[in-house]
């Protein structure tokens, strides 16, 4: 038995029944694609494909492959053989194919993000489609709390875009944030965590996460300040 793209029948390996050979959707060509022209190249699967009970020599007419990449076009071929295939040269035209595409799964976890722009306020991060993205991404779910909640707390955004934007937080404060895509298959594992901080506040506004003691001390010192004023002006008078 021997695989092929939709390319066509690939080498002698093939011909032969030892090759193993997939090919990718468009949307994920493998390397060395040309994307513009949409070619496609068949490639060895290598030894991680599996065949029960075997993938040559079969005395049956059923065989289980497994071990098949997600979202993945397959041409499975099979040939017949008898005792006088070799010295006829029939072999190449007893066979049949059968074609398919195997069905999605979860990708893979987001492998890195990446802070693109800071504020006291918010956070622009962005990120990288997993290296095994198994399917169409359908979004992307955002996952981040303050460090020093540790998850007891925290909040969810979600996009379809390999971005967002987070505003509201707080100055001067570390954030851990983690990523997870999604395919028809259902949501992938949360990326490792990824810490980012806002910038400081130099010159805070009330209404704008001011500690109230702060502002307490600050009237205060005002107050003192005019009574100590008040007193010189009164002895220079005298």
């Amino acid at each position: 038995m021997g695989m092929q793209s939709d390319q066509g029948i690939v080498g002698p390996e093939v011909q032969l029944g030892r090759g193993v050979f997939q090919s990718r959707p468009l949307e994920y060509p493998w390397p060395g694609t040309d994307s513009a022209s949409g070619t496609q190249h068949c490639l060895p699967c290598g030894s991680d494909v599996l065949f029960s009970p075997d993938q040559t020599g079969l005395q049956t007419t059923r065989v289980v492959v497994s071990k098949l990449r997600a979202h993945t076009h397959y041409t499975f071929i099979v040939y017949a053989h008898n005792g006088v295939s070799q010295v006829s040269g029939a072999e190449a035209s007893q066979s049949a194919s059968v074609s398919l595409t195997t069905n999605q799964a979860a990708p893979s976890p987001v492998s890195s993000i990446q802070l693109t722009d800071v504020t006291r306020h918010s956070l622009s991060l962005a990120w990288q489609q997993p290296d095994r993205p198994n399917g169409v991404i359908l979004e992307y779910e955002v996952k981040f709390y303050e460090k020093d909640q540790r998850e007891r707390s925290y909040r969810i955004m979600r996009t379809f875009l390999r971005s967002v934007d987070v505003a509201g937080l707080n100055p001067l404060t570390v954030y851990v944030f983690h990523v997870r895509a999604r395919t028809a298959a259902g949501y992938g594992e949360y990326s490792a965590p990824f810490e980012f901080s806002t910038n400081s506040d130099p010159f805070p506004l009330i209404g704008e996460g001011v500690n109230s003691a702060f502002l307490l001390l600050s009237v205060s010192g005002v107050g003192v300040l005019l009574l100590i004023s008040a007193v010189v002006f009164i002895i220079s008078r005298r």
